[in-house]
């Protein structure tokens, strides 16, 4: 992410009528938000680029309010026979653990 995208990214969502939504700039690893702050926590495909998937996973967790949503859009390909129980994976977990209400 550079310095701009916040920038550009508010202007958008001004002209969308959307200036209720923030964009700061940071990292996947140390979102730069309190302690059970979001509803929702959106990510598209970054996850991937991250080298410490499990710090992701700590922050989405710490950042989201009881019951929040963690929404996941990536591409992933279907498991091979050879890599054990999908469940397993930190991905699937997540998602599992904030599955019932």
């Amino acid at each position: 992410m550079t310095p701009e995208m916040p920038t550009r990214a508010t202007a958008t969502a001004i002209e969308l009528d959307l200036d209720h939504v923030p964009f700061r700039h940071g990292y996947a690893e140390g979102l730069p938000v309190d302690d059970d702050w979001a509803d929702t926590v959106i990510s598209n495909e970054v996850i991937n680029l991250c080298a410490d998937k499990r710090a992701v996973f700590d922050e989405i967790r710490r950042a989201l309010r009881p019951g929040g949503t963690p929404v996941r859009r990536h591409r992933q390909r279907p498991p091979r026979p050879d890599q054990g129980d999908p469940r397993r994976r930190p991905v699937d977990r997540l998602n599992c653990r904030w599955a019932a209400p």
